[in-house]
C-alpha cells in the first residue's frame, strides 16, 4: 500500500503542476460562431462532409488496430515472459519516453518538410515492422537478455516513431476541422475514436485473447502463443488500414470546408 500511495502521489504532484503551466498559455485563436448551434447541427455537417469523415474513420481505425494488441504486450511481459514491473516500466515507459524527446523535433521538420502522409506511411510501417521482434521472444527464456533485448528493440522503435504521429495528429486537428465552432467538431473527434477506436478495440483484444485460448504451436523454428498471435494480426491490420485508408486523405495543408 505504502508503494502505490507513494506513486499515486507523486503523480499528483506533477498532474497538479502540469494543469499550472497552461495558465502561461494563449488559448488558440477560434472565429465566434454568429449563431449558437446545437451539437446535432454539428454532426449532420460533419457527415456530409466527405473529408473529415475520412480523417476521423482513418485515425478511429488507427486506434482501433493498435488498441487490438498494445495494452496487452504489459500483460505479455507481466505474466508468461516474468518480466518484473520495474523492467516493464523501464523499457515500455522510459526507454519509449526518452527516444520520444529525441525524436519529436526531427518528425516536426520532416512534418513542415514533407506533409502527413510522407510521415504517417514511414510511422506506421516501422511501428508495425516492429512488432517482428516478438518472433525472437519465448516465455521458456525468463527475463533473460534472450527476451530482454528484443523487448528493448520494441520500446525504442516504437518511441522514436510514434511522437511523429503525434505531431501529425495535432496538425491534422487544426486543418481538418473548421475554424468556426472548431471545439464541437474535435469533440466529435474525440468522442468517435475514443469509444469506436480505443474502447471498442481494448474489447475486440480481449476477446479475441480469450477465444485464442491457450493455442500454442512451432512453425519453422518460432515458438507461437495466443500472444504473439494477436500482436501480429493487430500490426497487420493497422498496415492494411494505413495503405488502403491514407491515399483517401486529403494532404492537410490547408483548412478544409466543413
Amino acid at each position: 500500500l505504502s508503494g502505490y500511495s507513494w506513486i499515486f502521489g507523486i503523480t499528483c504532484l506533477f498532474g497538479i503542476a502540469d494543469i499550472a503551466c497552461f495558465a502561461f498559455i494563449s488559448d488558440v485563436p477560434m472565429k465566434e460562431p454568429s449563431q449558437k448551434v446545437s451539437l446535432r447541427s454539428v454532426v449532420g455537417r460533419a457527415l456530409r462532409s466527405g473529408e473529415y469523415k475520412r480523417f476521423v474513420l482513418f485515425w478511429m481505425m488507427w486506434i482501433f488496430t493498435g488498441s487490438l494488441y498494445a495494452p496487452y504486450i504489459n500483460m505479455y511481459t507481466l505474466g508468461p515472459l516474468g518480466f518484473s514491473l520495474a523492467q516493464t516500466t523501464i523499457f515500455g515507459q522510459v526507454v519509449s519516453s526518452l527516444a520520444a524527446i529525441f525524436m519529436v523535433q526531427w518528425w516536426g521538420r520532416k512534418l513542415d518538410a514533407h506533409g502527413n502522409q510522407w510521415v504517417i506511411r514511414r510511422v506506421g510501417t516501422v511501428a508495425c515492422s516492429a512488432v517482428l521482434v516478438w518472433i525472437f521472444v519465448s516465455p521458456a527464456h525468463g527475463a533473460t537478455a534472450a527476451n530482454i533485448v528484443p523487448y528493448f528493440v520494441y520500446c525504442l522503435s516504437t518511441g522514436l516513431v510514434f511522437c511523429g504521429i503525434d505531431v501529425t495528429l495535432q496538425k491534422m486537428l487544426m486543418t481538418s476541422t473548421p475554424l468556426e465552432n472548431r471545439s464541437l467538431f474535435i469533440a466529435l473527434y474525440s468522442l468517435t475514436t475514443a469509444v469506436l477506436g480505443a474502447a471498442l478495440g481494448n474489447l475486440a483484444g480481449g476477446w479475441l485473447l480469450k477465444q485464442l485460448g491457450d493455442i500454442s504451436f512451432t512453425f519453422l523454428g518460432i515458438w507461437f502463443d495466443r500472444y504473439k498471435l494477436m500482436f501480429f494480426f493487430g500490426a497487420a491490420l493497422r498496415l492494411t488500414v494505413m495503405l488502403y485508408m491514407l491515399p483517401g486523405l486529403t494532404k492537410g495543408e490547408e483548412e478544409i470546408a466543413v
